[in-house]
Formats: structure tokens, sequence, C-alpha cells
């Protein structure tokens, strides 16, 4: 034990909390005289001891753990494969999300998950000075598509979705972003516990200019599309007077098949 104390010093508390979960989870074996290792407990004992580490997002170094590793007498080579298998699931508990506004489509849990299947709701919300409207011709939709547009007047309810990483092109890719159809910005959106949450959103790149959606007839959404968003805004639980808003909105009257897999 002396030795593995010694093999402490001067590290960080990142390996040394690698070093103190797998000496915690050596096991000698008397009848073999040798010392044992199991992945399930060396993963299990290091995940609880670096759990401090994980939350300071700190990375981990490999090499340099298993230098140190063989400087420890009671620890075999072999164990690095062990090793790497525990950075595997370290990594995995490292995987980063992001906070993601939706007030379309996306509302709906059938249609977020086609492109992005990490999404989990976090809550709803609402975005003040801006107001819901219709500002590009989507034809898979068979109508115009949703976006926000600045307005010292009104709000937009939506659901809060927290999203890996991992989606985030996606996601891009889903609005068109490198196709300059939306593009992405950053808004505060309060909760109805009054948390203010930072979210990822997306408005049109070339925004209406008109004052208001009635007004503008021949930029209107289709049916099927407005029905996707509707139920979407019930899945979510939106306001009432909010979806009453949102069922109110004419439409072009197109109801026929699209290709976003929504039934």
């Amino acid at each position: 034990m002396l030795k593995i104390r010694g093999a402490f010093k001067d590290k960080s508390g990142d390996e040394c909390s690698l070093l103190l979960a797998t000496a915690i989870s050596a096991k000698y074996d008397n009848d073999a005289r040798k010392w044992a290792y199991t992945t399930e407990n060396i993963s299990e004992a290091f995940l609880l001891s670096s759990t401090p580490c994980l939350l300071r997002g700190s990375n981990f170094d490999l090499g340099k753990i298993s230098n140190y590793l063989r400087k420890v007498p009671v620890f075999h080579r072999s164990l690095l494969n062990v090793v790497r298998l525990v950075l595997c699931k370290v990594k995995m508990c490292q995987s980063r999300t992001f906070k993601y506004f939706a007030f379309g489509s996306n509302l709906l849990t059938q249609r977020i998950h086609l492109n992005n299947p990490t999404a989990k709701r976090y809550d709803v919300g609402v975005l003040e000075k801006y107001r819901l409207d219709f500002g590009y011709l989507a034809k898979r939709w068979g109508g115009y598509v949703a976006t926000i547009v600045p307005d010292e007047r009104a709000v937009v309810w939506g659901a809060i979705w927290d999203i890996g990483d991992e989606n985030l092109e996606d996601l891009d890719r889903q609005e068109g972003v490198k196709d300059s159809v939306y593009r992405p910005l950053e808004v505060p959106v309060k909760t109805p516990s009054g948390e203010v949450v930072t979210c990822r959103c997306y408005c049109l790149v070339n925004q209406p200019s008109y004052p208001e959606v009635p007004n503008v007839p021949n930029l209107l959404p289709s049916k099927v599309y407005m029905d996707t968003v509707i139920r979407g805004a019930i899945e979510s639980r939106l306001p009432e007077d909010y979806v009453k808003m949102l069922e109110a909105i004419p439409n072009n009257g197109y109801d026929g098949p699209v290709n976003y897999g929504v039934n």
C-alpha cells in the first residue's frame, strides 16, 4: 500500500482517482498467488471515485496513466486493457448536450427523433419579444414553414429539448443551415418555473418583412404542416390559449403526403 501511495505523489486528481479506483478494485487471489482484476469492479469503483473530475469535464491522458501504472509493482500490464475499457465508459459519461428551442414541427417527438434521436424533453418555455411567422416555401411540406421574427409585442411558446452534441450537425442539416435556409441563434427562453435557459434555435436567413401572417395569404403553411405543429404543441403541453392561436392560423389547405415520416 505504501508503494501505491507513492504513486499518487504529485499526480493530478484525475490520475489519482484512476489509480485509487484500480487499487481498491484489485483482489489478491491466494490460490493463484496473483492480483486479479475484474472489469465490472474497476469500472464501478473508477466511475464513483472520479465523479468530481467528471463533473469538471476533465480529460484523461492514457499514456501518462499507463506510465504511472507501470511504476506500481502490483499492477500488471494486462490491466491496461481494462483501463482502456474504463476510459471508454468515461468518454460516454462526458458526452455533451445542448438546449434547443423548438417552435415548429420539432415540437412533435416523432418528428424531432427522425434526425435527432438523442433529443429528450427538458421543459417548455416562452421566448419574449418574438413572434411566430412563416416565410420559406418547403416543397416537402407543401407550404411555408415557421420562423421567429423580432417583435416587441409578441411571444413564442415552444419546447426545450436536451440534445446530444453528436446530433448538432444533424439538426443543422435538417434546418438547411448549409443551404442558407435557416441560421442558428441563441435565445433566452423562460420556463414556467422562472428559469431562463439559453437555447439554440433557428430563424430564416431571409426573414418575412410583412407585419402579420393573415395579411399575406400567398405565404401560408400547409394544413399537414400545421397539424404537425399543433400535435406537437399539445404533446408538449403548451398553454391552451397558445394552442388555440396556432389552430387559428390560416393554411393553404394542402393535406397530402409529406416526406418527413410524420403520419
